[in-house]
């Protein structure tokens, strides 16, 4: 079986795309949809994992989640990730 991809593109943030305000905005609106406080200082969760960002905001302001609230947050935190990073119609990365 053969592929029409000839390379994968790993982006390490900032260098061809940046995505770090739209994931603290994605923070944001899953925040504020669950009814949460907000994050406060985004650089604070920076590079860990969205359960572990949750977890750790949830532990912080000392709620105790019922089973799988975690898991739809994280869900819901990376549908709008994906929402806000789509790109343009049209728009091509790699010629």
């Amino acid at each position: 079986m053969t592929s029409r991809y000839r390379a994968v593109i790993f982006d390490m943030d900032g260098v061809l795309w940046y995505s770090s305000s739209a994931h603290e905005e994605a923070f944001g609106l899953a925040c504020r949809a669950f009814g949460l406080p907000p994050l406060g200082v985004y650089s604070v969760y920076a590079g860990m994992s969205t359960d572990s960002v949750f977890k750790n905001h949830l532990t912080l302001h000392e709620i105790i989640p019922d089973d799988g609230f975690v898991e739809r947050l994280v869900r819901y935190k990376r549908k709008a990730a994906r929402e806000l990073l789509a790109m343009p119609a049209g728009y091509k990365l790699l010629a």
